[in-house]
């Protein structure tokens, strides 16, 4: 039986989202230092669900029909406010992210500026490619932590794939967050070179009300930091979603990510996710 959570993994899809615009900070930390920095040397409480039931609780909240998990495409579209702190002022650029999603594996993220892509990424067969419209090339990402690390976020955006699909291990316990009890799920990728997810589910609501973890820049330096999703609303009459999600960086700077258009089964054509053909390929 497959158990959805799909408020959790558009969660944490978002956020990867956000990060592309994040400052990287000089700062590379151990794997102590993370699991210090998650908070995860501070132990929780014993859960009186177990994370399968946690799960279907997630479901009925935020899928309760079904339909997400039963989509054959969909398309997000999210306008995204990074906000910097730069010198005394505070500079605030404003972009557009879409995901287009066709089954079983097809993902493309496409970033636009003034109307205009900027980058754009598309997942396919387990392979991965950067594709720089500007300069007119498609780059390839080989084997290692980038391609682990986006193989992680697009089945994140994966309707398809559950916990066990996306995390080699899951697992939850009872703590108190922001004033309220939630249970904290400590979620490991299959590449144990990234940093753990740590997920934080309202106990009342089973909606996610939090996320932390490690962003990995392609310089080699890291990032603490947080996702907030608020203002859950219904989108296409079916499937609910954090309208709103604030990602912070702990360093003068953060991201306010807000949907503006979800709509399942559009008309997406394959060629979405092919390679433009006059693109030079390395």
């Amino acid at each position: 039986m497959l158990f959805r959570h799909f408020a959790v993994r558009f969660f944490l899809a978002a956020a990867a989202v956000c990060t592309l615009f994040l400052t990287p900070a000089c700062a590379e930390f151990s794997r102590e230092e993370q699991l210090a920095l998650l908070r995860l040397d501070q132990p929780g409480s014993r859960s009186d669900m177990s994370v399968q039931q946690l799960i279907e609780a997630i479901q009925k909240a935020t899928d309760p029909e079904k339909k997400y998990f039963n989509t054959d495409k969909y398309l997000l579209k999210q306008q995204i406010v990074a906000e910097q702190e730069n010198d005394d002022n505070r500079v605030s650029l404003v972009y557009i992210t879409e995901i287009r999603y066709a089954k079983p594996d097809k993902i493309r993220w496409t970033h636009y500026r003034n109307g205009i892509p900027f980058k754009i990424s598309i997942c396919k067969d387990d392979e991965a490619w950067d594709i720089d419209p500007e300069k007119k090339k498609s780059v390839k990402i080989e084997e290692g932590l980038g391609l682990n690390l986006f193989r992680t976020s697009t089945a994140m955006a994966n309707p398809t794939k559950t916990y066990l699909d996306i995390f080699k291990t899951v697992e939850i316990s009872s703590v108190h967050e922001d004033g309220k009890r939630c249970y904290r799920l400590v979620c490991q990728a299959y590449d144990d070179a990234i940093a753990p997810y740590v997920i934080y589910v309202d106990a009342e609501t089973f909606l996610p009300c939090k996320m932390e973890t490690i962003v990995y820049h392609d310089d080699g330096s890291q990032n603490l930091y947080t996702s907030i999703p608020t203002d859950y609303k219904w989108f296409d009459d079916s499937v609910r979603l954090p309208r709103r999600t604030v990602v912070k960086t702990g360093q003068g700077s953060q991201n306010v990510c807000t949907i503006t258009d979800f709509t399942l089964n559009p008309n997406i054509p394959d060629s979405d996710f092919e390679l433009p053909k006059r693109f030079k390929v390395e």
